[in-house]
């Protein structure tokens, strides 16, 4: 994914409540490796239970 379009789904992955952030994680299409572990840089340690459930 393009970096310009990568920071603001970022910023909106940042301000998002767990299942937003859920949600943003799962259902965005093109991201890189990177990209996806940029995002879970931001991700709560205490709801990662809860996304790893959600990616099934």
């Amino acid at each position: 994914m393009e970096t310009g379009e990568f920071v603001k789904i970022k910023e909106k992955f940042k301000n998002a409540d767990v299942n937003g952030k859920i949600d943003i994680y799962i259902n965005t299409e093109g991201l890189t490796v990177e990209q996806y572990t940029s995002l879970l840089h931001d991700f709560p340690i205490e709801a990662i239970d809860e996304l790893d459930k959600r990616l099934g």
